[in-house]
This record gives C-alpha cells, sequence and structure tokens, in this order.
C-alpha cells in the first residue's frame, strides 16, 4: 500500500485489567445518548491536552461546560476514517471481525454480518436470549433511536440503515450530506433524510431545492415549517431531543451530526430555538458574533451562510465556525432535554476520525490526519459526563475530571451495554462472540480504577468484507497496523513496502529521532522515524520496546 497510497486504522486495544462485576447500581436504568463528531482530530479541541494548539482551533465554551460533570479522556482514539468506527462502536469488534476496514462507497454492496449482536439487537436480546423483533418489551425495556448519519451501509438505495441493525427508529442522512442526492448544490442545506421505524417501508424528504446554494448564496433562512430552510446539523438536532423528550421507558439515543465533514459550508449564523422542553421561541446563535464578521468577510466580503470556499485557508475557517454551531448544538440538547431525563442520562462524545486535510492547521501535517496509520489519524475528542450514580465530578468544576487511560471507540460497545445492566449471558451466551472492548463504567466511577488497556490497536484495509482467516481473505498488500502504547507508536505498513515498518515516540514530548525535527510526537514527522535505529548498537532499550509492540501487535491480530 505505501505511506501515500490510502490507508486503513482500526482502533482497539489489548486490556491490562478487566473489570469484574457490574458497577451498575441496583434498580437504575440510565438513558444513553452517544453523540458522534465527525472529522474532527484531538488537536482541534483544547480539551485533548495537546503540547501545541493548531492554528484557528475552535472554541468550545457548552462542551467545556459539559466537561464539569465528567471525565475527558485526553488518549482516546478510534479508526482513521468513517466507517470502520461506527462498526467498531456498534460492535465492539476490530475491523478484520467486522468485515469493515475502509469507508463504504455509494457502489459498495456491504453492509455487515447480520449475525453480529450489535448494540441495538444485545440489548434486545431477551430472557431466552432471542431477538425482540416486534420491539414489544424485552428484559431492558429500552426504546433505540439513531439520527443523522450512519455510513454503515452503501450510500444509494435508502433502505439498509440503522433499524436494520435493530434500531426502533433512524432519522437520518446515508451517508454524508455531500452525497444525496447527487447534484452540485448537495450538502448540509439541500439533503435527503430517510425516516425509517422497524417494520415499516423507509420513506425520505428532500430539503432545499437543487440549484439554490450556489458559491456565496443566497441561503433560505429556516422557517419553522418549511423544508427548504433547513439545516442539516440542526434538522438532527431537533428529531433527536422530541423523540428523546417523547420517551416514556429508557432510551439508547445515537447522534451523529454530519458538519463539520465535507462540503465546507458556512453554517447558520442562528437558528429558530424551536424544539424540546421549556422551548420559548427564542433564538439560538450558532456561532459567535466574532466569527460571523470573519464569515461574512470571506473572499472578499459579502458572504453568508452556505457559501463554500475553495482555498485552503478560507475552508479551515469555515472549519472552525462548523465546529462552534455543533459545540452549540450539543449545549442546546443538554438545554432542551426534560430536566428528569437528563439527570438520570450518560452521554458519550467520541470523534470518528481525525482530521480531514484540508482542515488541518499549523504546527500539525495535513499529510498525516484522517486516512492515515499515524497518530493525527486516530487521536480524536472523547468526554463522558452524567449522573453521579455513574460518573465522578458530576457537578460544574473548573477543574475537570482528566484521565489518561488508553481507551478507543470499540469500547462503546460494552461500556454501554454494562451500564444498561445487559447481561452477558443472554447477549453473548458462553462468550461465543468475540468482543475486543472493554467496559469503562468502572473507570466512569472510581479516578482510581485501573487502565482496560495496555496498548491501542489500529488498522486500515481492503477489501470489505473481508475478515482475518475468513472466506474472503484480507489483501495483505492493502493492509496496514499499527500499536501504541503511552510512548510508543509502531506502524506496520502493507506487505511489499520495504522497509516495512516505523516507530516513533508520542508521548508528546520533544522527538530526538534521526531527523531530529523537534515537532511533537502528535505529528509522527518522518524525519523522527526511530526504525532505523532497531537492531543497532546501543540502542537495546528502543530494540526492546518495537519488538513489545510488534508482538502486541500481533497477537491482537491471531486472538
Amino acid at each position: 500500500m505505501g505511506i501515500n497510497a490510502p490507508t486503513r486504522l482500526s482502533g482497539s486495544v489489548t486490556p491490562a485489567t478487566k473489570s469484574t462485576g457490574s458497577i451498575r447500581p441496583q434498580n437504575v436504568q440510565p438513558n444513553i445518548v452517544f453523540i458522534m463528531f465527525d472529522d474532527g482530530g484531538a488537536e482541534k479541541f483544547r480539551m485533548c491536552g495537546l503540547v501545541a494548539d493548531a492554528l484557528d482551533y475552535a472554541l468550545t465554551p457548552r462542551i467545556n461546560e459539559m466537561r464539569g460533570y465528567g471525565v475527558t479522556f485526553q488518549r482516546a482514539y478510534a479508526y482513521p476514517i468513517c466507517s470502520p468506527s461506527r462498526y467498531c462502536a456498534d460492535s465492539g469488534m476490530y475491523g478484520f471481525r467486522t468485515g469493515c476496514g475502509w469507508v463504504i462507497e455509494p457502489t459498495d454492496t456491504f453492509s455487515g454480518d447480520p449475525n453480529q449482536k450489535l448494540i441495538a439487537r444485545a440489548m434486545r436480546l431477551g430472557r431466552n436470549a432471542t431477538d425482540d423483533l416486534a420491539l414489544t418489551e424485552n428484559v431492558h425495556g429500552y426504546s433505540y433511536g439513531w439520527f443523522g448519519k450512519d455510513h454503515m451501509a452503501p450510500d444509494s438505495g435508502y433502505t439498509t440503515n440503522a433499524v436494520n441493525r435493530k434500531w426502533g427508529r433512524y432519522v437520518g442522512m446515508q451517508p454524508n450530506a455531500g452525497a444525496l442526492p447527487a447534484d452540485g448544490s448537495a450538502g448540509h442545506y439541500h439533503f435527503t433524510e430517510i425516516f425509517a421505524t422497524f417494520g415499516a417501508t423507509p420513506t425520505t424528504t428532500t430539503y432545499g431545492n437543487a440549484g439554490d446554494w450556489p458559491a456565496g448564496g443566497p441561503y433560505v433562512y429556516h422557517q419553522a415549517g418549511t423544508p427548504q430552510g433547513y439545516w442539516d446539523g440542526y434538522k438532527v438536532w431537533s428529531d433527536a431531543v422530541q423523540w428523546i423528550n417523547g420517551r416514556t421507558k429508557p432510551f439508547i439515543a445515537k447522534i451523529c451530526w454530519n458538519p463539520p465533514h465535507a462540503p465546507f459550508e458556512v453554517p447558520p449564523y442562528t437558528y429558530v430555538d424551536d424544539v424540546g422542553s421549556g422551548a420559548t421561541g427564542a433564538t439560538l446563535n450558532m456561532i459567535s458574533s466574532l466569527t460571523q464578521t470573519e464569515m461574512t468577510a470571506l473572499d472578499g466580503g459579502g458572504k453568508s451562510p452556505g457559501y463554500r470556499p475553495t482555498d485552503l485557508t478560507s475552508i479551515a475557517k469555515v472549519y472552525r465556525a462548523n465546529v462552534e454551531a455543533i459545540d452549540t448544538l450539543v449545549g442546546a440538547l443538554w438545554d432542551r432535554m426534560s430536566v428528569a431525563k437528563r439527570d438520570n442520562t450518560v452521554f458519550i462524545f467520541w470523534g470518528d476520525n481525525g482530521t480531514v486535510g484540508q482542515a488541518v492547521q499549523s504546527p500539525y501535517n495535513a499529510g498525516r490526519a484522517k486516512r492515515t496509520p499515524y497518530e493525527m489519524g486516530a487521536r480524536v475528542p472523547c468526554l463522558i459526563w452524567g449522573p453521579p450514580a455513574f460518573v465522578t465530578g458530576n457537578k460544574p468544576n473548573p477543574n475537570y475530571r482528566v484521565s489518561s487511560h488508553l481507551v478507543h471507540i470499540v469500547d462503546v460497545f460494552p461500556t454501554i451495554l454494562e451500564l444498561c445492566g445487559a447481561n452477558p449471558d443472554l447477549w453473548n451466551p458462553g462468550g461465543a462472540q468475540k468482543i475486543d472492548g472493554r467496559s469503562l463504567a468502572r473507570i466512569l466511577r472510581d479516578p482510581d480504577a485501573p487502565a482496560v488497556h495496555d496498548g491501542i490497536y489500529t488498522e486500515l484495509f481492503d477489501p470489505l468484507g473481508a475478515t482475518f482467516n475468513g472466506t474472503i481473505p484480507i489483501q495483505q498488500n492493502r493492509w496496514v497496523k499499527a500499536y501504541r502504547d503511552a510512548e510508543y507508536l509502531l506502524v506496520e505498513l502493507a506487505s511489499g513496502v520495504t522497509p516495512r515498518h516505523e516507530l516513533y515516540r508520542i508521548d508528546g514530548t520533544i522527538m530526538n529521532g534521526p531527523g531530529q525535527s523537534g515537532l511533537r510526537g502528535y505529528v509522527c514527522d518522518p524525519l523522527d522515524n526511530l526504525y532505523p535505529l532497531v537492531n543497532t548498537t546501543g540502542n537495546d532499550a528502543i530494540t526492546a520496546r518495537f519488538n513489545t509492540l510488534l508482538a502486541a501487535m500481533q497477537g491482537v491480530v491471531n486472538s
């Protein structure tokens, strides 16, 4: 495959300690809101604790507010690209088990193994370990809703979506705002939304009109009940809040906003605040006044929401504005949930991959971000907050609780199941389905809890549907793997590449590799590749670490 070829990286880890015993309080069933942030790596969020701020990093006052209610994980990982991360979160398994090691394109047929126990199906398995196909009350008594981007199935056809994976309700865009319908103005203001419920034929609604938003506008402002005025980020928020507040039993909601993913369009400046608990008909200020002024002044001025710049400097500014807008909606989700529901809800905020190259800013390296196996490709923001029965530090606290534990999006599946009280003897009798993730529930409750992972495994591969030792083999010349511990990252390139391995120090210190680039370990600059030192005189410690990481990587794949 080579460094310059598309790469695939799956993130996961080998456990250092397996928690024993449930941490779930007796007779308490929490709600779960799982928010997946699209195309934003760790360097875009100051809360991730990197040693250098990216130029033009986004201000996220509402997410920062939520930090006071929970735990910020500063060493969190995902796959370096979208679809595998989503399978990883929903299955608790690495890509070489699920068959998803790369993005699912419109012409692909892969839609996963229907026998895999994904989040909703695992929760729906009842006392007799059988699927509750009729969506009646089961042993866990939960409702399941997915809102926004799916991208775990092909882009076309509209018929395969989260409902096929046993979610009770799906309302969203399949997969990215710019992909459907396929015309030049498709994007965050002109998109097709799918509405699906279990047992019914999906329906679709197209918002916006083709040609309404050529470069520079105009933007048709939101008017309640007028489909031509929606921005996809707001629509996902509105759908989710109304569904959440309408639940009469515990629920699991997955919210996948598409912005700041491409196309890079100026977000709304304001929006009507017209849904949810206590809604007043007031106005949401989606981005700050300073950012509004900056957006209007783009490329000579006179611009408006919906404008799409083409130069990288302007794209980075628009990207940052979209992060601000999503931050506003995270806060508005909190504000508009009923207090009773909010006070019994665990919120999980996790990035799906590193920052897309067009939006990477100095001092970071666009060539080492999304779609690559390096640190910038897989290290993402992660914040989990909720009520004191499940998460410590659950009141606004300027000191926040910060964890340096290595965690990965593969851990979402077992964490949700443990928090909700799903019995493994029912959903996975005898451990028949291999689960790579480890529940973070104990870490959420106990600041002194031991780590669940010693290292993080990631990968990128072809073809879709291929599994390790499966009937469809992974192409060895298209399989890139990586394994990282707290200090070092080992990259194993595809077969046929010489040298096949790279080794980087990633603990945040200044590098002292062969090239002495002086860049931070997060970047994994080629000059800082330590592999040339392996098996050379005087470098026994580096050689030993390389061998340890390589053995751990091989152990994961062979497990």
